[in-house]
């Protein structure tokens, strides 16, 4: 069997994405009054944007609150993404040339949301 075709995932993989999404959780979660370390977010990695907020957010939210936080959430990462994009790991802009060079395909698959593009 002969590979030709690779999928890679974005976040987290191809590029640190994490510092971004750290500064996003942490504005918006100002607005509520809670205060998040890189500690309280970092372990979260993987976790879907509803159970993040609940982990993070205030104390018994509404689903209407959850489902603010995470608009408000995706909003401002994409602000801050437009202003700070995030960095390649070392060797991914080289792994990918190389792929190219031999007429390899490949494509990027993330669990990140249409509305953030």
């Amino acid at each position: 069997m002969e590979i030709n075709s690779i999928l890679f995932d974005f976040d987290g993989t191809l590029a640190d994405t994490m510092p971004n999404h750290y500064m996003a959780w942490k504005e918006v979660l100002a607005d509520y009054d809670k205060e998040i370390s890189e500690t309280d977010y970092y372990p979260l990695e993987g976790f879907n944007l509803i159970e993040i907020a609940k982990k993070l957010g205030p104390s018994s939210p509404t689903e209407g609150v959850i489902n603010q936080i995470v608009k408000r959430k995706k909003e401002v990462y994409v602000h801050i993404c437009r202003a700070n994009p995030p960095k390649l790991y070392d060797g991914v802009q080289s792994l990918l040339e190389e792929l190219t060079a031999k007429n390899f395909r490949f494509g990027i698959v993330t669990a990140g949301h249409l509305d953030q593009l």
